[in-house]
């Protein structure tokens, strides 16, 4: 009628168990949680970094296509003009350079500092990075 029970020694996990246990398993899914977290994270910082660099190549490009059509496209003057095309605003400064007066005779030349600054934002940046570029230019004849 009762039946009898066998001892505790057969249910447990001897030489011959196969299988993983219940905390086997769970570490094995920890460890996997946490090298997909890291792996997220660096994912995601090495993307930034890149949008980052390309903005930043982007606006030096801008800057100095700027400068080199400054004295082509528009004439060498004091001005300061400004733009944006969505991405990047800029705005370039040309000033006179006054050569030091080393005779009497008037110079052939004309000097101009021009000056560019682009600005943008960066995705995730509060606060807006800036470019700027300054050279020098020469015009055929002194005003």
């Amino acid at each position: 009628m009762f039946r009898h029970r066998p001892p505790a020694a057969a249910f447990s996990c001897g030489e011959h168990s196969s299988g993983f246990a219940l905390a086997e398993a769970l570490v094995a899914l920890g460890v996997l949680v946490l090298v997909v977290v890291l792996g997220q994270a660096t994912f995601a910082s090495g993307w930034r970094t890149q949008n980052r660099a390309g903005n930043e190549n982007g606006a030096v490009a801008l800057a100095r296509a700027q400068l080199t059509a400054a004295g082509i496209e528009t004439p060498l003057r004091d001005s300061t003009t400004s733009g944006s095309d969505g991405r990047y605003d800029w705005r370039i400064d040309v000033t006179r350079y006054e050569m030091p007066a080393r005779s009497t005779a008037k110079p052939r030349l004309a000097a101009w500092w021009v000056n560019v600054e682009v600005s943008f934002v960066d995705h995730g940046s509060p606060a807006a990075r800036s470019v700027r570029l300054k050279t020098l230019k020469f015009s055929g004849t002194a005003p």
